[in-house]
C-alpha cells in the first residue's frame, strides 16, 4: 500500500507542472494587457462572449488566434479597455458610463440569475476569486489559499439581481532583490457592486472603493450604469513555475488522494482474486487433460465426458456472427486507447499543462488522426483472420464508423448551441477542418495500416476447426447462456475508474482545472488489468461449459461497464443546478458519447485478451 502511494506521489510530481509558455519580464510601469476569454456558467453549460453583453468596449475589439481545443471550448479571447501598468497602482478609475435600455438591463439580470462567472486573463494565468480554506486537524489549525477560475457577474439576494459594476485587480508580481524586472505571478479579481447613481455614493481616486457602498440591481428597467475599477499590486514571494499552485490546489484534494487509494486498493484485491482463482483452475485443468495420454482408453473416455473447454477445440475458433463488425468495433478501440495512453504519456510530462490553452483538447485530435494507422491495421488483421474478404470495405468501416457517429451527433448539439448563440458553438470553417482532418487524414491513415496489416500472413488457429458446429449442450448453466450476464463483468471495470470519473466529470462540467494525470495513469493502467481478468474470467467458464460463442460475450463482458457509466452520469446530473432544457440535452449527448467511446475502449481490452487467453490454452493442451 506505501509502495503504491509512494508510485502515485511520483508519476503525479512530474505530470505537475511544467510551462506551457516562456516566462515573460515587464519592467515598471510597463503596459499589461488585460484581455478576455468568455462568460460561462455551471448552470447553462452554455458560454458566451464576453461582448455579448454591452460591457464597456475598446475602441477596436481585436480577437486573439486561437488553437483548435480553445476553438472546441468556446474561448474567445479578445482585448479590453483596461489599462493595466506595472507596479502603477490606481483608485477608482472610471472604465465608462453605459445607459442601458430595458433589454441590456434584462440581459444582464438574466445572465446574473444563471449564475455566470466573467473570465479573464493576464500574461496567460486566468483572473481568479481566492478564498483561504481552513482545515483543523488535532494538532492545530491551517489555512490555505485556493483560487477559483473567474469571478461572479453578480450576486442575487432577495430574487434581486445586483451587477458587479466595480472590480478591484490584484496583481501579484515577484523579483530578486536586484533585479528591476518582474514577473507576474497571481492576478485576483474582488468584484462589487457599487450604486453610482446614489449621490451618497462617490468616486474618490485617492480612495479605494469600500465594500459597504450600497450596491446597484438590475429591475430590467432602463438604469445607467457606471463601471470602474481599481488596480493594487503587492510582492509575491512565489516563483513564476509555481504560480499555478493556488489554482490546481483542490479543497477535496486530500478526499481525491484518499478515495482513489481506497478504489486502488480495492480494484487490485479484486483482480488479485479474480486472477488467482482463474489460474488455479487452468493450471488443474491443463494437468488433467495432459495426463489422459498415459491413461487407458476406457479411462480416457470416461474422464473426457467430465472434461469442458478441450471438449469445443474443433469449434472454440469458429467465424463468428458479425465477424467483420466485431473488427471493426476492435480496430476503433484500439484508435482510442492508444489515443488516451498517449494523451496520458504527454500529460505526466508535463506537455499539457494548464497554461497550453486548449493543449488538452488539441492532442486528442491529433492524437487520434494518427493512431488511424493501428486501427486499420488491427481491424485488418482481424478481417483476415475470420477469414473474411475485402480488407477495403473492413478499413472503410473502421474509417467512417466511429468518426462518423460522433460528428453526427456533435453536429446536431452544435445546431443546439448556435441556437442558443453561444460562443460554444463551432463556426462552420472549424467543421470544415474537422471533416478535412477525418477525410484527408484519418482515412488514408486508415486504409494505410490496413493494407500493410493485410499483407501480413493470415493468423492460423492453434487447432482444427470442423466443417460441423458441434451441438451445445441443452442443460448448461444459465449464466452461459444468457447474454446479459456479460452485464456482471462490466462492474469491476467500471469500479477502477468510478472514483476518478467524479473528478473527471467534476473539472468538465463544473468548470475546473484538472491536473493529476499521474494518478489517471495509474487507474487507466488498472482498467486494462481487470478488463482483461473481466473478459477471460467469464469467457474461461463459458468454455469450460462448453459454450464455444465466445468473441462477442468476451468483448461485452469488459465492454458493458460504459452501462454503469451512463447510469453514474444520470446520478452526477442530478446533482447539478440546470437551468435549461438544452443543457440537459447538452450532457446526456456528450455524456452518451464518452461512454460509447469507453464501450469500445474496455471492450477491445477485454476482447484482445480474451484472444491471447484462448489462443494460449488451446496451443499449450494435446489435441488428438
Amino acid at each position: 500500500m506505501r509502495s503504491a502511494v509512494l508510485l502515485a506521489a511520483a508519476v503525479a510530481a512530474v505530470a505537475f507542472y511544467l510551462p506551457g509558455v516562456a516566462p515573460r519580464d515587464f519592467a515598471a510601469n510597463e503596459e499589461i494587457e488585460l484581455k478576455v476569454t468568455n462568460l460561462d456558467s455551471t448552470k447553462t453549460q452554455l458560454a458566451y462572449d464576453y461582448y455579448t453583453l454591452p460591457f464597456c468596449k475598446p475602441d477596436d475589439i481585436v480577437e486573439a488566434s486561437e488553437n483548435l481545443g480553445e476553438v472546441m471550448s468556446g474561448e474567445r479571447i479578445a482585448n479590453t479597455p483596461y489599462k493595466l501598468y506595472m507596479n502603477k497602482i490606481e483608485s477608482c478609475k472610471e472604465l465608462c458610463t453605459k445607459d442601458l435600455s430595458k433589454d441590456e438591463s434584462k440581459m444582464f439580470m438574466d445572465f446574473i440569475n444563471d449564475g455566470y462567472s466573467v473570465n479573464w486573463m493576464v500574461d496567460n494565468i486566468p483572473a481568479a476569486t481566492i478564498y483561504n480554506v481552513i482545515t483543523e486537524s488535532e494538532s492545530d489549525v491551517q489555512t490555505e489559499l485556493t483560487a477559483e477560475k473567474g469571478f461572479s457577474m453578480g450576486f442575487i439576494i432577495n430574487d434581486k439581481a445586483y451587477l458587479h459594476n466595480h472590480v478591484r485587480i490584484v496583481l501579484s508580481y515577484h523579483s530578486e532583490d536586484t533585479s528591476e524586472a518582474h514577473r507576474i505571478v497571481g492576478f485576483e479579481v474582488i468584484p462589487f457592486s457599487v450604486d453610482y447613481n446614489n449621490p451618497s455614493v462617490q468616486c474618490n481616486p485617492l480612495q479605494p472603493i469600500d465594500s459597504s457602498a450600497k450596491p446597484i440591481v438590475m429591475t430590467g428597467a432602463a438604469t445607467k450604469v457606471k463601471f470602474t475599477y481599481d488596480i493594487m499590486w503587492k510582492w509575491s514571494p512565489v516563483k513564476w513555475a509555481s504560480r499555478w499552485d493556488v489554482y490546481l490546489k483542490s479543497v477535496n484534494s486530500e478526499v481525491h488522494w484518499f478515495s482513489i487509494m481506497n478504489s486502488i486498493t480495492f480494484v487490485i484485491v479484486i483482480a488479485a482474486m479474480m486472477g488467482t482463482i482463474l489460474l488455479r483452475a487452468l493450471k488443474a485443468d491443463l494437468t488433467r487433460y495432459n495426463a489422459l495420454d498415459e491413461m487407458t482408453e476406457e479411462d480416457q473416455l470416461q474422464r473426457e465426458e467430465e472434461m469442458g473447454w478441450k471438449q469445443v477445440h474443433a469449434d472454440v475458433f469458429r467465424t463468428p456472427a458479425a465477424a467483420g463488425w466485431l473488427a471493426v468495433f476492435a480496430g476503433t478501440g484500439v484508435q482510442i486507447i492508444t489515443m488516451t495512453g498517449w494523451t496520458i504519456v504527454f500529460a505526466c510530462a508535463g506537455l499539457l499543462s494548464p497554461a497550453n490553452r486548449g493543449g488538452l483538447f488539441t492532442a486528442f485530435m491529433a492524437l487520434f488522426v494518427v493512431m488511424g494507422i493501428p486501427a486499420g491495421f488491427v481491424a485488418s488483421r482481424l478481417h483476415k483472420m475470420f477469414g473474411l474478404q475485402d480488407w477495403k470495405r473492413n478499413a472503410l468501416r473502421v474509417a467512417f464508423f466511429f468518426p462518423g457517429v460522433v460528428f453526427t451527433i456533435f453536429f446536431m448539439l452544435n445546431l443546439l448551441v448556435w441556437h442558443e448563440n453561444s460562443s460554444n458553438a463551432i463556426p462552420f470553417g472549424t467543421l470544415v477542418a474537422l471533416l478535412a482532418l477525418w477525410l484527408g487524414i484519418t482515412l488514408p491513415l486508415t486504409l494505410l495500416g490496413a493494407y500493410v496489416g493485410n499483407r501480413r500472413p493470415q493468423i492460423e488457429p492453434p487447432v482444427r476447426v470442423n466443417h460441423l458446429a458441434r451441438a451445445i449442450p441443452l442443460d448448461i448453466h444459465f449464466a452461459f447462456r444468457s447474454p446479459y450476464w456479460c452485464l456482471l463483468g462490466g462492474i469491476v471495470p467500471f469500479g477502477a475508474v468510478f472514483m476518478e470519473m467524479f473528478f473527471i466529470m467534476t473539472s468538465v462540467w463544473e468548470h475546473q482545472f484538472y491536473y493529476m494525470f499521474g494518478m489517471l495513469g495509474i487507474v487507466f493502467l488498472l482498467l486494462i488489468i481487470v478488463c482483461a481478468e473481466a473478459s477471460i474470467f467469464y469467457t474461461y467458464y463459458n468454455l469450460a461449459s462448453e459454450n464455444y460463442h465466445w468473441w462477442w460475450p468476451s468483448f461485452w463482458a469488459s465492454g458493458s461497464s460504459a452501462i454503469y457509466v451512463f447510469i453514474y452520469s444520470i446520478r452526477y446530473f442530478l446533482t447539478l443546478e440546470t437551468t435549461k432544457t438544452v443543457t440537459t440535452m447538452l450532457f446526456f449527448g456528450y455524456m452518451g458519447l464518452c461512454c460509447f467511446a469507453f464501450a469500445l475502449l474496455t471492450g477491445t481490452l477485454g476482447f484482445l485478451a480474451t484472444l491471447l487467453f484462448v489462443r494460449k490454452i488451446y496451443a499449450t493442451v494435446k489435441i488428438d
